[in-house]
Order: C-alpha cells, then sequence, then structure tokens
C-alpha cells in the first residue's frame, strides 16, 4: 500500500496540505476569468468602434492600476488579512462583470463602461495577485515553495492562456453577454475556494509591534506613511540577492519583450506563416512553457535554485537568436517550443527564492515591485521593437533581444549565489 499523505493534517506526499489545493483551484479559476475578460472586452470594443487606437488603449487600461497603485496596495496587502482581502478582489470582480452583462444585455453599454470595467478589474487583479504571493509561503512549506509555485505557474497559463481565451471567443459568438457571465461565475467560485477555509484561519502577515508614541502631527503622519510605502523599496535595495533578482526581472522582462511586438510581421513577412501557422506558432510556446512547469518540480532536486534559475534564463535568452537565422516555420516552432520549457521554470524558482527570503511582513510591498517592473518593462520592451525593426530588420530585434538578455543574465550571476530556501530571511 502506497503511502500518499497523512490525513489528519491534510498534506500530501508532495508537502503541500489542502489549502494549497483550495488557493491553486482559486487561482486557477480566477485566471479563467481573466482570460475571458482579455478577450471578451475587445471583443465587445470592437461592436463600438473599428479604431485601432481605441482597442489598444482598452488594451493598455488594465496594466495601469500597477503603475498607479502598485505601492499602496503593497501596504495594504501587508496590513491586512490576506485570504480574505483575495476573498473580497474576487467578489469585487463578481460584481464589476456582472453590472457589466447586465448592461450589454439591456444594451446601455458603451466605451466608457469598458474602460472602467477594464481599469477596475486590473485593480482587483493586482489585489489578488498580490494577496497570493505574499499568502504562499504562510501555507506552503519553504521547501516546497518551488513545486507550490510551478503549479500554480501552470494553473495561470492553463486558465488565462489556453481555457479563457478559447472560452470567450466561443461564448462571444453565440451571445455578447455571455462571456462576461461565465466570468463572474469563474470569480465567484475563486472566491468560495479561498473562502472556504481563508476566513476562519489566520493568514494576517506578522506585523511588528508599531512604536508606543504615535505619530503627533499631520506632517510626521504622512511621514510615517510614505515610509510605510517604500519598506520594499528600501529592503530590496539592501538585500543583495533581492535586487539582483529584481533587476534581472527587469532586464529580461525589456529583452524579453522586444520581438514580441513585431512577432505577427516576422511570422508573415519573414517565414510566410499562414494565419493557422501563426496560432500553432503561438501554441506550440504554450504548449512548452505547460509541460516546462510540469518538469520543474523534477529539476530542483537534481540541482541548486541558482543554477537553475541561470540555465533556465541563459536557456530562453540563448534559443532568442537563431529565430533571426532560419525561415524555416516549422523550425521556429521547434525554438519556440523549447524556449518555452524554462518559462515557468526561471519565472517559479525566483518567485520562490524571493518570497523565502523576504520577512512575512514586507512579502506584498516587496512583491508589488515585480509588478511594477512588469508594467513599466513590457511597453518599453515592445516599443524599443518597433523601432527597431523599424530602423535595422525585423531579423535584428531577435539578434538584439538574444544578446542583450545574455548579457543581462551574464551581470547578474554573481548575484544569484544565496537563493537556496535556507537563506531565508536574511537581509
Amino acid at each position: 500500500m502506497t503511502a500518499t499523505g497523512d490525513p489528519r493534517t491534510g498534506i500530501s506526499r508532495q508537502g503541500l496540505d489542502s489549502r494549497f489545493w483550495r488557493v491553486l483551484a482559486a487561482q486557477s479559476l480566477s485566471s479563467v476569468g481573466t482570460g475571458l475578460h482579455l478577450v471578451a472586452l475587445p471583443l465587445l470594443a470592437t461592436t463600438y468602434t473599428h479604431d485601432p487606437r481605441v482597442i489598444a488603449a482598452l488594451a493598455t487600461v488594465a496594466g495601469v492600476p500597477a503603475l498607479v497603485l502598485a505601492l499602496p496596495v503593497g501596504n495594504l496587502v501587508d496590513r491586512t488579512h490576506r485570504g480574505r482581502l483575495m476573498v473580497y478582489s474576487d467578489l469585487a470582480c463578481v460584481l464589476v462583470v456582472a453590472a457589466l452583462t447586465a448592461a450589454v444585455l439591456v444594451d446601455v453599454a458603451g466605451l466608457w463602461l469598458l474602460f472602467t470595467v477594464a481599469a477596475l478589474l486590473g485593480v482587483a487583479e493586482l489585489v489578488f495577485s498580490t494577496g497570493l504571493y505574499a499568502l504562499i509561503p504562510t501555507i506552503v512549506p519553504r521547501g516546497h515553495l518551488l513545486r507550490a509555485n510551478s503549479h500554480l505557474a501552470v494553473g495561470r497559463e492553463i486558465g488565462a492562456g489556453g481555457i479563457g481565451p478559447a472560452l470567450a471567443g466561443v461564448a462571444f459568438s453565440a451571445a455578447p453577454a455571455l462571456p462576461f457571465a461565465i466570468n463572474a461565475v469563474s470569480f465567484a467560485a475563486s472566491a468560495a475556494a479561498i473562502g472556504s477555509f481563508a476566513i476562519g484561519h489566520g493568514t494576517r502577515p506578522n506585523t511588528p509591534a508599531p512604536d508606543t508614541d504615535p505619530p503627533a502631527t499631520a506632517k510626521t503622519r504622512l511621514s510615517a506613511y510614505v515610509g510605510d510605502l517604500t519598506a520594499g523599496v528600501r529592503f530590496a535595495a539592501r538585500h543583495r540577492t533581492i535586487r539582483t533578482t529584481l533587476l534581472l526581472s527587469a532586464g529580461a522582462g525589456l529583452f524579453g519583450w522586444m520581438p514580441e511586438g513585431i512577432l505577427v510581421l516576422f511570422a508573415k513577412q519573414e517565414l510566410g506563416a499562414t494565419d493557422v501557422q501563426f496560432g500553432l506558432l503561438m501554441a506550440v510556446t504554450a504548449a512548452g512553457t505547460v509541460l516546462g512547469g510540469l518538469v520543474v518540480p523534477r529539476l530542483a532536486h537534481r540541482t541548486s535554485m541558482t543554477r537553475l534559475v541561470v540555465s533556465t534564463y541563459l536557456i530562453y535568452g540563448a534559443l532568442l537568436i537563431p529565430v533571426a537565422l532560419t525561415d524555416s516555420i516549422l523550425l521556429v516552432m521547434a525554438l519556440f517550443f523549447v524556449q518555452g520549457l524554462p518559462l515557468i521554470a526561471s519565472g517559479a524558482a525566483v518567485q520562490s527564492a524571493q518570497q523565502a527570503l523576504v520577512p512575512d511582513h514586507l512579502l506584498g510591498r516587496t512583491a508589488v515591485l515585480r509588478h511594477l517592473i512588469n508594467a513599466l518593462t513590457m511597453p518599453a520592451g515592445l516599443t524599443a521593437g518597433g523601432f527597431l525593426g523599424t530602423w535595422l530588420s525585423l531579423d535584428a530585434v531577435w539578434i538584439i533581444a538574444g544578446t542583450g538578455f545574455l548579457i543581462v543574465v551574464a551581470l547578474c550571476g554573481p548575484g544569484l549565489r544565496n537563493l537556496e530556501p535556507r537563506d531565508a530571511h536574511q537581509s
């Protein structure tokens, strides 16, 4: 008879108890909802306008909260019951999407409503993802963080990158309001999954006791609040390993996003890809990403966290360059599949190291730095790729991106020596 875990504690042989599996279910359901509205909102917008600037702006507005509200949200996560905050975030999404569903049904929706909904969902998703990042180390043993984060990344990829978008297209073709109705149900189910354990359990951060003497003036109180907001920034600036992982994310994000903006042009003009082949090109990357996420836990037992991070980033960066050296769509598909393999591996490894190294009461304020970096590097990388493709060539974008990616990894390598979980909470 094979042991599968301890039924008294709910801990499986993977070292993950029932709370994690419910969080995984909740995050996967929430990701399906995200994938639904990421596709359904632009589709609905095209019924009101065909102006590409408006459609692009609608896609961009969801990322604005990460720039404007990142620090306040991080502070909120570090001062509040994290599980309940995630439940409230999902319930807010239910209300917002339900209101949009009703507006579509009675034909009173308009572009102003779509932009409002996109912005509100962006805020809610920022709160949810930051709360999730900070919650995981409180319910997962430190030695199992990589496994847990890999499962979460796979669930997010399948939900937001696969099931959600596919379901949105089919549902929208049946009835414009249907994907939003399904969206509301997915967020409600996510809230129920987290609420089944979070409401009655302690998932509040272990915040150090405040000073006995409260600030006496408004100016002092403001100064104290600003100090709270920027505590994560100060910690990251002092902690070499955390600082290096953030710099690695910034550099890799900048160069990694460069080819994405010109990908459809490259596929059509340089590879002669058809619409179907372009879709397959995107699909093989996602397939590699999911497969890589399933393999990550096995790799963790055979190598150090530092080697895992450096090797996966090197593989991804190195495989950007040969894309420019071939005109074979099949070879590029193969490269994209292999390139997808380390995506979850690298992200899960870096996130696990950060969660293990950052004190509990700073997890939220450190997590939002990743959102800030992503919100800045994505448009910067896409824009740079577009200009480089115009000034030089589409092939040159891949070579520059791959070379820059490898240089970033080489420069950050020395600062990644202490990524192991046993080094947790050292500053």
